[in-house]
């Protein structure tokens, strides 16, 4: 199960289905989750929150949940169930005036307040975090669309995926992985493991190299970000590095693969800076995408890409929200897909989104905002904006798959 989540705009109302993917993960034998070193800092803002995910979302109830409510007692008891419906298998909320029900008026929780943190339905405990499951491991993260984890993302000092962790190869590794003469134990080659070190016979010598493939190839990624050169150059760089990923896979799924220089081409054609115009593809893209927020697609053709470019070259705060949202964007979607062999479909979600959200941006001059505060405070406000638009309907990040194919 994927960690994707998606959209639904029911009666014309613009409500949302917070964490549907969530509920049905499954939870494998003795697999680990692996998070962003970011994510220990992680804290839902509560009433702070300037864009609360308990306004104008859909909010569905997990049946396990669902059967607690029918029983409980007491007035809440009382008060949950003649604010939740059913529809067909699944319980919701009944908002009102695009607010859950359980809202209190100084934006908290109701549930919470009286019952605990234990007594929410699964949405609502795991909203927003995602989990993308390789064979064995599962990678876990937090979205865009919420306003704590954007600004958490975008304000880390180094681009963060996943090669932090030291994931130790043991004995199990054969020393061909990396593709380099030894191999020196460790994913992220470093000299040191943090203890997430997977015990022999764990898991099969197939499914461990699938999984160890994303996983070099994350923290690879990591380091070409890191590297120093420049936003665009470095970003380039680690889209070739998961052009590089999708060889591998097809050579050891399949047996064949393309040449790189045949995606590389048209890959760097569309982060060619100084170029004015969005790319023709991506533009139809875009204007064939289903939006809540009118004028968002305006706001985004607003800008050109020439002042990513120049915006990224003069300014390194604007640098580093571009490589910072980078990274979030190849940890959040590569995982989902590039096990399967579907990478390149992965990199068509990557760079339009990059793009997108990159324009976005541009569009925007508080971003650019001497004061960190509120370059920092725009900065969020679009990527919330994104991440609700562009992420979270499976329908458009399905079209912007299509960008490379």
């Amino acid at each position: 199960m994927s960690g994707a989540e998606t959209r639904s705009v029911m009666s014309g109302a613009e409500t949302r289905s917070a964490m549907n993917g969530a509920e049905t993960r499954s939870v494998m034998s003795g697999a680990e989750t692996l998070f962003p070193k970011y994510y220990s800092r992680f804290a839902c803002k509560a009433e702070r929150c300037t864009h609360n995910c308990c306004i104008g979302w859909e909010i569905d109830i997990d049946g396990a949940t669902a059967e607690k409510y029918e029983s409980l007692d007491g007035k809440i008891g009382e008060d949950i169930r003649k604010n939740t419906a059913r529809s067909g298998d699944v319980s919701h909320f009944l908002m009102k005036n695009g607010r859950c029900p359980m809202l209190c008026e100084d934006n908290l929780c109701r549930i919470i307040r009286e019952l605990g943190d234990g007594a929410l339905c699964h949405i609502c405990r795991e909203h927003p975090r995602y989990y993308n499951e390789l064979s064995k491991i599962t990678l876990g993260g937090v979205g865009m669309s919420c306003e704590a984890a954007a600004e958490l993302i975008l304000s880390e000092t180094a681009p963060t995926l996943y090669g932090d962790i030291g994931y130790s190869l043991g004995a199990s590794c054969d020393g061909n992985l990396s593709g380099r003469e030894e191999c020196d134990g460790n994913l992220s080659g470093r000299g040191e493991c943090d203890g997430n070190s997977l015990a022999k016979g764990d898991m099969d010598e197939n499914s461990l190299k699938s999984d160890l493939l994303v996983l070099r190839a994350l923290s690879d990624i990591e380091v070409l970000l890191s590297s120093g050169e420049g936003a665009l150059s470095s970003i380039r760089n680690a889209v070739h590095r998961i052009i590089d990923l999708s060889r591998e896979i097809d050579l050891y799924l399949f047996g064949e693969a393309d040449e790189p220089s045949d995606i590389r081409e048209p890959a760097d054609g569309l982060l060619l800076e100084g170029r004015d115009e969005i790319p023709l593809k991506l533009r139809k893209i875009l204007s064939e995408l289903e939006y809540m927020s009118e004028g968002f697609e305006e706001r985004v053709f607003a800008a050109r890409w020439r002042d990513v470019s120049e915006f990224s070259a003069k300014s390194p705060i604007f640098s580093r929200y571009l490589l910072n949202s980078f990274a979030y964007l190849t940890a959040r979607h590569l995982p989902l897909r590039a096990e399967g062999g579907d990478t390149l479909s992965a990199l068509g979600i990557i760079i339009s989104a990059f793009l997108t959200l990159s324009l976005l941006l541009a569009s925007d001059p508080e971003v650019l905002s001497s004061d960190p505060d509120t370059s920092l405070s725009a900065v969020v406000r679009l990527a919330v904006l994104f991440s609700e638009e562009i992420e979270y309907s499976e329908e458009n990040t399905e079209r912007l798959s299509e960008l490379l194919l």
